[in-house]
């Protein structure tokens, strides 16, 4: 899926989006779990983007694509570091989008990384397995506001939340 002038839209809500789109800054760092149109839409935004995908066919079309602001990273959704990818970084990313496999887990592994005045966007966290996602980003202090609706190849009801504290990068 494409914007009107042509350029590539993340998968999440349209709601999301548009929240997103004034929200974003040459200042912000990025990191993605799962990557495609999102990173690409990032990359034009953002100061960096850097993400983790498992699927090594979707990682080598989507690596050939990015601009020089960004970086990917294969890692094998079993037997490589995806889950725990962040597990060693502190204070690094302004946001963090989890969209891809194992959220839940990535979630846990993840919210060290982001900067003190970081967000973290979990998509489709309609679903009913990612409810422990929510009450683990509360239990660490994390607000919650959702955006339903549809999104871009999706043609069903959905929702992407965006977890921040006070004080954060998208002045919530």
């Amino acid at each position: 899926p494409f914007d009107a002038d042509n350029n590539p839209i993340p998968w999440i809500t349209y709601s999301a989006i548009e929240f997103l789109r004034t929200r974003l800054s040459n200042k912000l760092n990025v990191f993605e779990f799962g990557a495609g149109n999102s990173s690409l839409y990032y990359a034009k935004k953002v100061n960096t983007v850097t993400a983790v995908e498992h699927d090594n066919l979707w990682y080598e079309d989507i690596k050939s694509k990015l601009p020089d602001n960004s970086e990917i990273f294969f890692e094998d959704i079993d037997t490589g570091n995806y889950v725990s990818f962040l597990k060693e970084k502190t204070n690094t990313y302004h946001i963090i989008i989890v969209d891809g496999r194992k959220r839940v887990e990535c979630i846990r592994n993840a919210t060290q990384a982001l900067t003190e005045d970081g967000v973290l966007i979990l998509d489709d966290s309609q679903r009913e397995k990612y409810k422990e996602a929510d009450h683990c980003l509360a239990s660490n202090g994390f607000k919650k506001i959702e955006f339903w609706g549809i999104g871009p190849a999706y043609f069903r009801n959905k929702c992407t939340s965006v977890y921040y504290k006070a004080n954060n990068c998208l002045n919530i």
